[in-house]
């Protein structure tokens, strides 16, 4: 036991529903950590339940660790765009990835405009739709690069599913839950050929 007598050496306190990835895997916390359940925080005042919710402490907690949010503006589509990606910026699961203070997350939250609204586009196939031009363009990207989105890392529409970028994606953005998957598998297979 700890110095205190409440918990095993190497666990965890807290709910799971409000966890950072690190907090759930008992690793040190800081004001990042805060800056995620502070995310989770907004969600679900926004949606009306965290993200990640699951029968079991356990299972909330993998999915802190290993699963990516479903967009806000999914459950309430009159979700403003800055604070839809304010609040996806703070849950990103790498620490170096989210707000590094408070201060910087308020300056972002204060620019958040109401009335603005997340944009669901539908794709036309019309040839005389007009493309934007290169300095329209440019402008575009360098407003979307401050504050980052999983969806917008790409720089475009997400790649088709047979393609190598969606599988080099995949790979070097879920290689634990690949190497968790090839060890199930491993140790499937070890326990049918020696049972």
């Amino acid at each position: 036991f700890s110095n205190t007598g409440i918990t095993m050496t190497g666990s965890t306190i807290g709910t799971p529903e409000y966890m950072s990835p690190e907090q759930a895997q008992g690793k040190k916390i800081d004001v990042q950590s805060d800056i995620y359940s502070l995310g989770i925080l907004m969600y679900e005042m926004l949606t009306g339940k965290p993200p990640f919710v699951a029968n079991n402490s356990m299972a909330v907690a993998y999915k802190q660790v290993h699963e990516v949010p479903i967009p806000p503006s999914a459950k309430r589509k009159d979700t403003p765009k800055l604070l839809e990606l304010i609040i996806l910026k703070a849950l990103k699961k790498e620490k170096r990835e989210r707000y590094a203070s408070v201060e910087e997350f308020l300056r972002d939250l204060d620019k958040v405009d109401p009335a603005e609204r997340v944009e669901h586009t539908t794709v036309k196939f019309d040839r005389t739709v007009a493309r934007p031009s290169k300095s329209e363009t440019r402008s575009i990207a360098a407003q979307e690069r401050r504050i980052v989105d999983r969806r917008h890392n790409s720089g475009g529409a997400a790649a088709p599913i047979f393609s190598k970028a969606y599988w080099a994606a995949m790979v070097k953005t879920q290689w634990l839950s690949w190497l968790a998957i090839a060890a199930l598998g491993t140790a499937f297979v070890m326990h049918v050929v020696n049972p």
